[in-house]
């Protein structure tokens, strides 16, 4: 399956690219196989495919595209909430630093740091499904600055048991964003998924074997609704990778705010 990993890192334009050219070469070999090979004699002794025919393998094709589209986009999603997630951690975090505190300044400092860090460190290593270690210093440093405060009249305990919860919280979803970029479809359903295309391919041809020009249509047809729809969705598989990357927005807003404060 190092075949189907390595066409899902690739550029979107190279993805699309490989797609196309996949669906036109064996759209175009079927045609030849059909009409103009040495064995269309035989190949057009299967005239006589009704219609009906060729909807069996375009529905499980269909079918097996929408498990796929649907696992992705709720990766996706899920991706989206957990960053959503994070930076409401550390806007709560920064609502829970007692004011007058001395270590007031340095723990917004530390919140400002790891976010910054996420940011322009983590982000683009998450395309490739890795973490940063410019992040994970971040948030240790950010974590020992929490547990290590000392309780005091505006840092009670019940204070700073709240802002231990959220930085474990934190570290959570730190760990489920960089599993969730790590993350990918199985290669063997979309491997399935191509083959099952191809098969349509087929199928359809083989209900235009009484003359080359429908034939030429019908595969036109089929392989273009093929290409978008395996295309589109390819191209979410991996949730921080552009053109389609989630955003980093609610982290850079607690950037922005912590900044204003």
């Amino acid at each position: 399956m190092r075949v189907i990993e390595g066409w899902i890192q690739l550029p979107v334009w190279q993805l699309l690219a490989v797609l196309v050219a996949f669906y036109v070469a064996t759209g175009a070999a079927i045609h030849w196989l059909a009409f103009h090979s040495p064995a269309s004699r035989w190949t057009l002794s299967f005239n006589g495919v009704v219609g009906p025919f060729f909807v069996s393998a375009v529905l499980i094709f269909g079918l097996l595209h929408s498990f796929v589209a649907r696992e992705i986009w709720q990766r996706n999603d899920e991706a989206a909430q957990v960053v959503r997630a994070e930076g409401d951690a550390l806007r709560a975090l920064t609502h829970l630093i007692p004011e007058g505190d001395p270590a007031t300044a340095r723990t917004q400092d530390l919140i400002r740091a790891y976010a910054q860090s996420v940011i322009a460190d983590e982000w683009p290593q998450m395309r490739q499904g890795k973490g940063g270690v410019a992040s994970e210093t971040a948030f240790a440093s950010l974590l020992t600055a929490i547990v290590d405060a000392p309780v005091s009249r505006s840092n009670t305990p019940a204070v700073q048991r709240a802002r231990i919860d959220i930085v474990l919280k934190l570290h959570t979803l730190r760990g489920t964003r960089l599993a969730i970029a790590g993350d990918s479809t199985d290669g063997i359903k979309w491997a399935t998924l191509l083959l099952l295309g191809l098969v349509s391919q087929v199928a359809i041809a083989a209900v235009h074997l009484e003359t080359p020009r429908p034939q030429i249509a019908a595969l036109v047809i089929f392989s273009t609704a093929a290409i978008i729809a395996l295309g589109f969705v390819a191209i979410q598989e991996r949730p921080f990778a552009p053109p389609l990357a989630v955003s980093p927005a609610p982290l850079e807003e607690v950037i922005h705010e912590i900044s204003a404060g």
